[in-house]
């Protein structure tokens, strides 16, 4: 078959010449009167993914854009790739293309905007993680170094940076009987040029690195270099320069005995090997937008009340959002009979779920500040100050009821947003209530009908006056039968809601539902509402609120 793919690969317009070796076709192609010989590798995976490409003897033709340290064409990140894994010929031929019409697009800007991939496939680099926010000068660093091998591991935060909490798991793992090591930080004013490729580093690109300082950053660099401060067992630097597409790439460099270089005045030669660093980037910025997250509402204000089985995994859901600041409210002891629906983990059984879930989330995420209130709310009015969001998931609609109608009163021209969250038994579904204060639509227009108030809820998916609590033991345990998966679904119903509400995707109050299927139900011979038959098929959907209700249309 590899030879059937090289007499195809033969056939293409910039194809010169063809070789066969092993479970390789080396290809020699004319691009722009340039000879390029490049090996199509079909072997490993192939063809089950994409073929790597290698440019022989990469160093010749200098730095060009996405070709690595190792001489591999990057003509495909690999995401989202679907292989007709019985074409073989038409993937190798789809590949050298890709490749080929890669090395005909160079330029410098392109070449530097994508550094880091070029820097970080270096065969000797070491990956290290800085939690350094990059800025305009050079200044020192806290670096943490392996007891035992002395190799770094991370730059640490200083007072400079954003620093995480102090129960963030990773910071511990970073930390923990490690040696912690002077190292600096030095940000060039344009783009140093990185070894050829499949070159090493030379000792050379220390000069490189301060000559492409600033004259300010310059002048503090030799001060420090002045009064001795270079570390002796090795200089550890964190690198900095401009992306011609905006933003910085981060690198760095260990510069092992780098005082008997920078104070050699023999010319002697440096006998030490300079390690490339690799960066993986620990600031806010980066890890809220590489994961999803929302950074222009991560300043945002939110009180849950509410620590349970929804109300942890909507906590969980906003700090996934970057939300950063949350306050927990809850006076409720987290027992064992929810470990298999709740988001915390058997070590907080018989711990306060508020304080619980506080320390579950600072351990996950770095940059969360979160205040907890162990105790039941008596009195709502309580509830609005200096929040942005409050998000009632107690379950109680007698408490959630009052909640509202304080919301509904506080005169101010401009309120907290209020989210009202409950969930259905029986896996019938879940709702969301999306209310400003200002403007109509409420809680309690769910529970007008007519025009006329009452006391049961019209939008309930289980027919009034049925008890939906079971017990496993006798009175004592009662409970209500939901499962994780009913409190994930509603949780990320109201999550997604909010988000868009936050960020000005929709700004409609909701009365948003899912309606779940009612097999359980029927098994248990519960009777479900002419609301939820009405519903029919519909699984999630968002309606206008009723329009009866007597408090948001006299406030509004």
């Amino acid at each position: 078959m590899i030879h059937d793919i090289a007499t195809h690969l033969s056939t293409l317009t910039a194809v010169q010449n063809v070789v066969v070796q092993g479970t390789k076709v080396v290809v020699t192609v004319n691009i722009d009167d340039n000879l390029y010989t490049l090996e199509v590798n079909l072997g490993g995976r192939f063809p089950s993914s994409l073929p790597k490409i290698y440019l022989v003897r990469a160093a010749d033709y200098g730095l060009l854009p996405h070709v690595c340290w190792e001489g591999e064409v990057c003509y495909n990140d690999g995401e989202g790739v679907c292989i007709d894994i019985t074409q073989q010929k038409e993937i190798a031929e789809h590949a050298l293309t890709k490749a080929i019409d890669v090395l005909s697009k160079q330029g410098d800007e392109d070449f530097y905007d994508e550094f880091e991939g070029y820097w970080n496939k270096q065969d000797t680099i070491q990956p290290v993680y800085s939690l350094i926010e990059p800025g305009d000068k050079v200044r020192e660093l806290r670096a943490a170094v392996n007891n035992k091998n002395k190799a770094l591991i991370a730059f640490l935060p200083g007072e400079e940076d954003t620093l995480p909490n102090n129960e963030y798991a990773f910071l511990h793992k970073c930390t923990s009987r490690r040696t912690e090591m002077r190292a600096f930080y030095l940000p060039l004013e344009s783009c140093i040029q990185p070894p050829l490729p499949g070159q090493p580093i030379e000792i050379d690109i220390l000069e490189n690195i301060v000559d492409l300082l600033s004259d300010c950053n310059r002048a503090r660099w030799d001060d420090i270099l002045k009064h001795n401060n270079i570390p002796k067992p090795a200089l550890y630097l964190l690198l900095s320069q401009p992306r011609p597409g905006g933003g910085r790439s981060l690198f760095g460099i260990t510069v092992p005995f780098a005082n008997s270089w920078l104070k050699n005045s023999a010319g002697e030669k440096y006998k030490h090997t300079v390690t490339p660093l690799s960066i993986n980037h620990h600031t806010p910025e980066f890890l809220i937008q590489r994961s999803g997250g929302y950074q222009d509402i991560a300043g945002i204000k939110i009180a849950i009340i509410g620590a349970g089985s929804v109300g942890g995994r909507i906590a969980e859901f906003m700090a996934m959002c970057g939300i950063r600041d949350l306050t927990l409210i809850d006076g409720d002891i987290y027992s064992i009979d929810n470990l298999y629906r709740h988001v915390l983990d058997s070590r907080h059984v018989e711990t306060n779920k508020a304080k619980a879930l506080a320390s579950q989330l600072r351990s996950h995420f770095p940059y969360i500040s979160i205040t907890t209130k162990p105790e039941f709310i008596n009195d709502p009015t309580s509830c609005f100050d200096n929040y942005d969001v409050i998000i009632d998931v107690t379950g109680d609609p007698t408490f959630s009821r009052r909640l509202n109608t304080k919301h509904r009163e506080i005169q101010r021209t401009s309120k907290p947003l209020l989210l009202t969250v409950w969930l259905e038994a029986l896996g019938l579904g879940g709702h969301v209530v999306l209310s400003d204060g200002l403007t109509e639509g409420c809680l309690h227009c769910l529970y007008h009908e007519n025009g006329k108030e009452g006391l049961w809820n019209q939008y309930a998916f289980i027919e009034s006056g049925q008890s939906v609590t079971r017990n496993l033991t006798g009175c004592g345990g009662a409970f209500t039968p939901y499962s994780a998966m009913d409190a994930a679904k509603t949780a990320e119903m109201a999550a997604r809601m909010l988000i868009n509400r936050l960020r000005n995707l929709t700004t409609k109050d909701h009365y948003c539902f899912w309606r779940g299927d009612d097999a359980l139900a029927k098994s248990e011979r519960m009777s479900t509402s002419d609301w939820y038959k009405k519903l029919g098929k519909a699984k999630t959907d968002a309606i206008d609120l009723h329009k009866g209700c007597s408090l948001c249309r006299q406030t509004a």
